[in-house]
């Protein structure tokens, strides 16, 4: 096994480090990156070069993708992947830019029966 998991916290969070997303993960390893994300919840990968075909095949490792609804967003060569990029967004009230998607955390297609 070359992947080396790190937990972030006791609560919640693993670093993976030791494998290269842009490359084939052997299913040792992935057995083992699995195994982290139901301990953990949250996996960073820190310092990957991902090209889109890399991006979709290393979030295949842990499911199918989903069809993306903000279709202004789609990378045209990439559907599956939608470009979030706030350096392009207005600014509030008091000057301060708005991250796309909005300031607080909250997460996309939840009113799919199986949200990814």
């Amino acid at each position: 096994m070359d992947v080396n998991i790190n937990p972030l916290s006791k609560a919640i969070g693993a670093e993976i480090l030791g494998v290269d997303l842009s490359e084939k993960v052997d299913s040792e390893d992935l057995f083992h990156i699995n195994l982290a994300m139901q301990k953990s919840l949250v996996l960073v990968f820190r310092n990957q070069k991902l090209e889109p075909n890399n991006l979709l095949s290393a979030v295949r490792l842990f499911g199918d993708t989903m069809e993306q609804h903000l279709t202004d967003t789609l990378m045209e060569s990439h559907p599956e992947i939608a470009v979030l990029d706030s350096r392009e967004m207005p600014p509030d009230k008091e000057g301060k830019i708005i991250p796309f998607g909005g300031r607080d955390w909250h997460t996309d297609h939840t009113n799919h029966e199986a949200p990814p």
